[in-house]
């Protein structure tokens, strides 16, 4: 009768141990790397939405990065961003009159939305290179 139990290495399963350990960090490492790439392709597009009339908002639209590069944000530090973006509802004079209403010009949310797909690539590009990484090591 064969043998039911599969024999390991305690070497190889200590060596197997390590690189486990080090995948979170080798991964964490690449998306350093990327989240600024990604960020930028963000930004650039959603600078190329913006309806230009001074040229204030368009400059206003920079990266932020949250947690040391492991995400980043994508916004504007112009204080009318959010209506150009949103839009705004009716707005009447003290005297009654109205003064019609702002239609809503999106910018930031399409800008991600056509990039979505290149993020998600690039990102499963870098943890897939940090994981081949590791094992080779």
């Amino acid at each position: 009768m064969a043998n039911k139990f599969v024999k390991f290495n305690a070497f190889r399963v200590a060596r197997l141990k390590k690189k486990l350990r080090a995948l979170p960090h080798e991964a964490q490492n690449e998306l350093r790397r990327v989240m600024p790439v990604v960020g930028a392709m963000v930004r650039d597009t959603a600078k190329g939405f913006v309806p230009v009339r001074s040229g204030d908002l368009q400059d206003s639209i920079h990266i932020l990065k949250i947690d040391r590069f492991l995400a980043v944000a994508v916004q504007s530090d112009d204080p009318i961003a959010h209506l150009i973006e949103f839009g705004t509802a009716e707005r009447v004079t003290k005297k009654g009159k109205p003064t019609g209403r702002g239609p809503p010009m999106p910018f930031l949310f399409p800008a991600y939305r056509i990039n979505k797909r290149r993020i998600k690539g690039r990102m499963t590009r870098a943890i897939k290179k940090s994981i081949k990484k590791v094992a080779r090591q």
